[in-house]
């Protein structure tokens, strides 16, 4: 499969430190992989709030059992 066109971990890590340096709180992040792609990226202290563009590549439901007794 190929690799993720955007990636949220990194950019987890990536948004406090270029958000300190440049003295901003909301950035608008590029991936520049071949597949690419746009976050658009708030930071909020301890948290990273992100938006962008996405599609659904797999659907799945969990069924729990609950014994009674």
């Amino acid at each position: 499969m190929p690799e993720d066109p955007v990636t949220g971990t990194a950019h987890v890590q990536l948004v406090p430190f270029w958000a300190a340096r440049l003295q901003r709180k909301t950035l608008v992040c590029r991936q520049a992989s071949p597949r690419g792609g746009t976050l658009w990226c708030e930071w909020r202290g301890d948290r990273v709030r992100m938006a962008g563009n996405a599609m659904l590549y797999a659907k799945g439901e969990i069924h729990l059992h609950r014994d009674v007794a």
